[in-house]
Protein backbone atom coordinates (compact mmCIF):
# COMPACT_ATOMS: atom_id res chain seq x y z
CA UNK A 1 0.00 0.00 0.00
CA UNK A 2 0.87 3.58 -0.83
CA UNK A 3 0.12 6.28 1.66
CA UNK A 4 -0.43 10.08 0.36
CA UNK A 5 -0.07 12.37 2.77
CA UNK A 6 -1.21 15.83 1.37
CA UNK A 7 -2.70 18.88 3.35
CA UNK A 8 -4.19 20.14 0.00
CA UNK A 9 -7.12 17.59 -1.15
CA UNK A 10 -6.98 18.84 -4.45
CA UNK A 11 -3.23 17.55 -5.45
CA UNK A 12 -3.82 14.64 -2.74
CA UNK A 13 -7.34 13.27 -4.79
CA UNK A 14 -5.23 13.90 -8.24
CA UNK A 15 -2.73 11.58 -7.01
CA UNK A 16 -4.95 9.46 -5.46
CA UNK A 17 -6.92 9.04 -8.55
CA UNK A 18 -3.62 8.46 -10.55
CA UNK A 19 -2.46 5.68 -8.78
CA UNK A 20 -5.71 4.19 -8.23
CA UNK A 21 -6.34 4.03 -12.26
CA UNK A 22 -2.65 2.42 -12.00
CA UNK A 23 -4.39 -0.36 -9.66
CA UNK A 24 -1.73 0.60 -6.77
CA UNK A 25 -3.44 0.39 -3.48
CA UNK A 26 -3.83 4.06 -1.89
CA UNK A 27 -4.61 5.45 1.29
CA UNK A 28 -4.79 9.69 1.47
CA UNK A 29 -4.33 11.12 4.78
CA UNK A 30 -4.94 14.76 5.22
CA UNK A 31 -3.45 15.92 8.47
CA UNK A 32 -0.21 15.30 10.33
CA UNK A 33 -2.10 13.87 13.76
CA UNK A 34 -3.89 10.66 11.15
CA UNK A 35 -0.56 10.08 9.52
CA UNK A 36 0.68 9.78 12.68
CA UNK A 37 -1.79 7.12 13.81
CA UNK A 38 -1.38 5.34 10.47
CA UNK A 39 1.99 5.14 10.71
CA UNK A 40 1.48 3.53 14.69
CA UNK A 41 0.06 0.75 13.05
CA UNK A 42 1.18 0.41 9.37
CA UNK A 43 4.39 1.38 7.76
CA UNK A 44 3.84 1.49 4.44
CA UNK A 45 6.46 0.01 1.68
CA UNK A 46 5.83 3.61 -0.08
CA UNK A 47 4.72 6.82 1.25
CA UNK A 48 4.52 10.35 -0.69
CA UNK A 49 4.51 13.61 1.55
CA UNK A 50 3.18 16.52 -0.22
CA UNK A 51 5.06 19.38 2.14
CA UNK A 52 3.64 21.91 -0.58
CA UNK A 53 2.24 25.21 1.35
CA UNK A 54 3.08 23.12 4.57
CA UNK A 55 3.99 25.57 7.63
CA UNK A 56 7.71 24.98 9.27
CA UNK A 57 6.69 23.34 12.31
CA UNK A 58 4.37 20.58 10.06
CA UNK A 59 7.62 20.42 8.26
CA UNK A 60 9.77 19.50 11.51
CA UNK A 61 6.99 17.37 12.67
CA UNK A 62 7.23 15.30 9.00
CA UNK A 63 10.77 15.37 9.35
CA UNK A 64 10.14 13.71 12.87
CA UNK A 65 7.88 11.09 11.31
CA UNK A 66 9.75 10.16 8.40
CA UNK A 67 12.72 9.11 11.06
CA UNK A 68 11.05 6.63 11.90
CA UNK A 69 10.50 5.01 7.84
CA UNK A 70 13.36 3.39 7.48
CA UNK A 71 12.48 0.36 5.09
CA UNK A 72 10.10 2.71 3.11
CA UNK A 73 10.93 4.41 -0.23
CA UNK A 74 10.10 8.07 0.45
CA UNK A 75 9.02 10.73 -2.05
CA UNK A 76 8.56 14.45 -1.56
CA UNK A 77 6.75 16.72 -3.54
CA UNK A 78 7.13 20.43 -3.17
CA UNK A 79 9.17 23.49 -3.28
CA UNK A 80 13.04 22.50 -4.15
CA UNK A 81 14.83 24.19 -1.78
CA UNK A 82 12.00 22.92 1.20
CA UNK A 83 13.08 19.62 -0.28
CA UNK A 84 16.47 19.53 -0.49
CA UNK A 85 16.45 20.64 3.26
CA UNK A 86 14.04 17.54 4.10
CA UNK A 87 16.28 15.06 2.16
CA UNK A 88 19.26 16.41 3.81
CA UNK A 89 17.85 15.94 7.17
CA UNK A 90 16.29 12.72 7.17
CA UNK A 91 19.62 11.30 4.71
CA UNK A 92 21.64 12.30 7.92
CA UNK A 93 19.36 9.94 9.79
CA UNK A 94 20.46 7.20 7.91
CA UNK A 95 17.64 7.15 5.05
CA UNK A 96 18.98 7.14 2.00
CA UNK A 97 15.79 5.40 0.45
CA UNK A 98 14.17 8.67 -0.78
CA UNK A 99 13.14 10.81 -3.67
CA UNK A 100 12.47 14.70 -4.21
CA UNK A 101 9.70 15.64 -7.21
CA UNK A 102 9.54 19.39 -7.09
CA UNK A 103 6.65 21.21 -9.11
CA UNK A 104 4.35 20.97 -10.97
CA UNK A 105 3.18 17.95 -9.57
CA UNK A 106 4.08 15.08 -12.29
CA UNK A 107 1.75 12.07 -11.39
CA UNK A 108 3.17 10.21 -14.59
CA UNK A 109 6.45 10.29 -12.95
CA UNK A 110 5.37 9.59 -9.29
CA UNK A 111 3.66 6.54 -10.66
CA UNK A 112 6.92 5.00 -12.86
CA UNK A 113 8.93 5.58 -9.09
CA UNK A 114 6.68 3.62 -7.61
CA UNK A 115 6.45 0.97 -10.24
CA UNK A 116 10.07 0.66 -10.08
CA UNK A 117 10.47 0.67 -6.36
CA UNK A 118 8.20 -2.08 -6.06
CA UNK A 119 9.72 -3.98 -8.46
CA UNK A 120 13.01 -3.55 -7.03
CA UNK A 121 11.59 -4.97 -3.37
CA UNK A 122 10.69 -7.26 -4.69
CA UNK A 123 13.29 -8.59 -6.63
CA UNK A 124 15.13 -8.24 -3.48
CA UNK A 125 12.75 -10.60 -1.54
CA UNK A 126 13.08 -13.03 -4.39
CA UNK A 127 16.95 -13.29 -3.76
CA UNK A 128 16.31 -13.14 -0.30
CA UNK A 129 14.08 -15.66 -0.06
CA UNK A 130 16.23 -17.73 -2.58
CA UNK A 131 19.09 -17.20 -0.51
CA UNK A 132 18.06 -18.04 2.86
CA UNK A 133 16.67 -21.11 1.61
CA UNK A 134 19.86 -22.00 0.06
CA UNK A 135 21.55 -21.08 3.67
CA UNK A 136 19.31 -23.36 5.37
CA UNK A 137 19.55 -26.36 2.64
CA UNK A 138 23.30 -26.04 2.77
CA UNK A 139 23.39 -25.29 -0.76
Amino acid sequence: MVIIYSSDTIRGGILTKVLKREQIDTSLINTIVALRDSLQKHIPKIIIIDIKNSLSNEITTLKNLAYSLKESFIILLGEPSIIASFLNDIEAQGLDNSLGLSDPLAPDVIVSKIKESLSSKTKNNEYNLEKNLKEFLRL
